[in-house]
């Protein structure tokens, strides 16, 4: 059968949109079954709801998580000339939106000429940040840009079959890496802030 809007408009209404008493009018017309929902209808004289509710046509909800965490020379420092800490277990169906550090301190002292930090996991050591200026990865030694550096979002150029790195199989440990050209704890600065936005599906 065809459905058609014939019922009377509020004083206010210029005709385009139901007021909540036209909604009441059809609710009752389906209540008494004046029309039939649960076979295909026509409608005609199509109009637009007014502040209609909105309906969630996801099935659920997803939270996007913030993560930061603040590592220091102190934490890296090592007798060896590298050194990985894991900053964050993520679990299985994670979506990783962007990476990305603040350099606070630069990192310096003891003799050292160099000092690099990567971010991955413990199967890709610069899967999740690197600087495609630097093959040892992102450079924080004195000299380099202090402030928020390589987010993930522009460190994968083009590629946008990178935008997120989503990991649905198992859990995810998230790794930093620190490189030097002196054992660790001969470094006496430095200071880096690490974030994570991501989101865990359900």
């Amino acid at each position: 059968m065809a459905l058609s809007f014939t019922k009377s408009w509020s004083a206010s209404d210029d005709g385009s949109s139901f007021a909540g008493s036209d909604i009441g009018t059809i609710q009752s017309d389906i209540s008494s079954q004046a029309c039939d929902l649960a076979s295909d209808q026509t409608i005609t004289g199509v109009k637009t709801f007014s502040n209609a509710p909105k309906v969630d046509t996801v099935g659920g909800t997803l939270k996007v998580k913030v993560f930061s965490v603040t590592k220091t020379f102190s934490d890296f420092s090592a007798a060896a000339v590298t050194k990985t800490l894991n900053l964050i277990t993520l679990p299985a169906k994670t979506i990783i939106f962007d990476a990305f550090v603040y350099l606070t301190t630069l990192f310096s002292g003891g003799g050292s000429g160099s000092y690099y930090i990567q971010v991955g996991d413990t199967t890709d050591v610069d899967g999740i940040l690197d600087d495609n200026d630097a093959v040892n990865g992102i450079d924080v030694f004195t000299g380099a840009a202090t402030g928020f550096r390589c987010t993930l979002l522009t460190e994968k150029g083009d590629d946008f079959t990178t935008f997120f790195k989503a990991y649905v199989a198992s859990e995810l440990i998230v790794q930093a890496k620190a490189t030097c050209d002196v054992n660790l704890n001969l470094v006496t600065a430095g200071s880096i802030t690490f974030y994570l936005i991501y989101a865990e599906l359900q």
